[in-house]
């Protein structure tokens, strides 16, 4: 989880100034920590399917990941990673077991 990762991160460093760190961030000291994350990776190809209606969830979802990984879309064959967005309409194992019978 991000927010995990955020607070082993936080734990690692000194306690500072609160008073200037949180000052020169506009009041929000929590956002100092975000400044040292490192840089975005190369990236990783991803084929995207999605079985239903999904309400553009997963727009949202990707733009999540996008602020820590870089994404390149790409054919099923291309492809490193296989998101499958599959909202549950009717029975949770019928859905998916039908969402990924294509997926090697």
């Amino acid at each position: 989880q991000v927010s995990d990762i955020l607070r082993k991160h936080n734990k690692k460093k000194p306690p500072e100034d609160s008073e200037s760190s949180s000052s020169a961030l506009g009041g929000h000291s929590g956002l100092k920590s975000l400044i040292h994350l490192p840089k975005k990776k190369k990236k990783v190809k991803v084929y995207i399917k999605i079985t239903g209606v999904t309400h553009d969830a997963e727009s949202e979802f990707l733009m999540g990941i996008r602020k820590y990984q870089r994404l390149k879309q790409c054919s099923m064959v291309e492809c490193t990673v296989i998101l499958v967005f599959c909202p549950v309409a009717c029975c949770i194992e019928i859905d998916i077991d039908n969402a990924i019978l294509d997926v090697p």
